[in-house]
Order: C-alpha cells, then structure tokens, then sequence
C-alpha cells in the first residue's frame, strides 16, 4: 500500500473523531469509572456491531463505590438483553420489539423514578425496552436496594466488546426569536420540534429554518431570525 492510501485513512480516522467531539460524544474507556449523573441526562452509547457477532456491551452504573444496577445487550440473532440485579436467573432474554435493522447504532438509556422506577432503551429512536420495576417484574430479593440508588458514576466493563462511544442527552434552552410564535415552548427533549412563525407575516420575514429540532448536545439545530421587511416600491 502507498504512503498516500495511509495519509488518507489517518485523515478520515481524523475528520471521524472531530465529527464525534463535535457531537458530543466520547470514545469509552473499558473498566474506568466515569461520573455521571443519570437522573439528570439520559445515556446515550454508540455501537456498529452486527447482530451475530456475539459482541456485548456491559455498563454498570453506580452510586459512588456501591453498585446501582447493570445492562448487558447481547448482539447474538435474534438479540438479547439482560438487566443486573433485577433478574436472579442472570439469563438473557429476547428483546419483544424488533431492532432497527441499521448496523450503525445509537442505544438511550433512560432511568426515571416520578411513578416507581422506570428503566427505557431505545436503539435508534425506536424504543425496545421499557421496564416499570417492581416485584413482579424483578425476583431478584433486592432489586429496590440496588435500583433505588442514584446513580453517580457509570462504568463499562472489561469484557464489553460493543460500545464505541458514549454521550449524555441534554435538554434544549427554550428556543426565544424575537418577532416570532414559537411552538410548543418551554424546555425541549431531543428530537423535540418547535416551529417558528413570525409575527406580523406582511412586515417580517423568516431567515433560517421553520421547524427546529432540539439536538442530543442541548443546541437547537438552527437560530432562526425574523428581520421586518422594506417597503416594496413597484
């Protein structure tokens, strides 16, 4: 192979992690612990496994030094999943909703306890589990021990062999343009979408997109402006 051929693959290897920082994301470190505030910014991990392959991501979570829970995500056909200190049989078990068929993949761990504690994946915005805790859906004996924790800290695990990068999901500013209606306000969710319509259509103009979507990084994806127009002389 040509020196060229390596120089360019250097350079694409670079545009790929500037393209990933930009969007927040960071590359995993097997067996390191991580603060994170779960609670407060859903987890987002990136993986490009094939289902098949065999290939695992293993992340636990934790409050502090104790542990808080664990989710296992098996890449076998059909793929598995397996959720620590809530099943006792430490068996997988098939996911009850089809996966995304993209080998590209974009896993959201969301972890909420306003009605009892409630644990949602999705993959690629499609979601795949979503587990409201309780006896009768855990029979580990001390499954409220573990869960009922906040969790601090996440930590991938040695044998994980799927996750490439990892990010946490934050909510957009509510979207302000002067002139202008914007719809629904208030705070946005990712893939949240507001529209912006300009108040006093004869006299202010649209610069910038109509409908703006609220991005995993916390940024809206446009800054729309309304501008007062000139009088037009014919």
């Amino acid at each position: 192979m040509t020196t060229s051929y390596f120089l360019s693959l250097i350079l694409l290897l670079l545009k790929i992690a500037i393209a990933s920082a930009d969007e927040g994301w960071v590359a995993v470190e097997r067996n390191v612990e991580v603060n994170y505030d779960l609670k407060k910014y859903p987890l987002e991990i990136k993986t490009d496994s094939t289902l098949g392959s065999n290939d695992k991501l293993r992340v636990y979570l934790k409050l502090n030094n104790a542990y808080a829970g664990g989710i296992y995500l098996f890449f076998t056909s059909p793929p598995q999943y397996f959720i620590t200190y809530c099943d006792s049989s430490a068996s997988y078990s098939d996911f009850l909703t089809s996966l995304p068929s993209a080998t590209d993949k974009i896993w959201r761990i969301t972890l909420t306890r306003t009605s009892g504690i409630n644990l949602k994946i999705h993959c690629n915005e499609v979601e795949v589990l979503n587990l409201l805790m309780s006896s009768s859906t855990c029979d580990y004996s001390y499954w409220s021990t573990y869960w009922s924790r906040e969790v601090t800290r996440i930590r991938f695990s040695s044998t994980d062999t799927a996750s490439d990068y990892y990010r946490p999901v934050k909510d957009c500013e509510a979207l302000t343009v002067e002139n202008a209606q914007v719809s629904p306000t208030g705070l946005g969710k990712k893939t949240t979408v507001v529209t912006v319509t300009c108040l006093k259509l004869k006299h202010y103009v649209l610069i910038g997109e109509k409908e703006v979507t609220c991005l995993s990084t916390g940024d809206w994806s446009d800054q729309p402006e309304c501008r007062k127009c000139g009088k037009v002389s014919i």
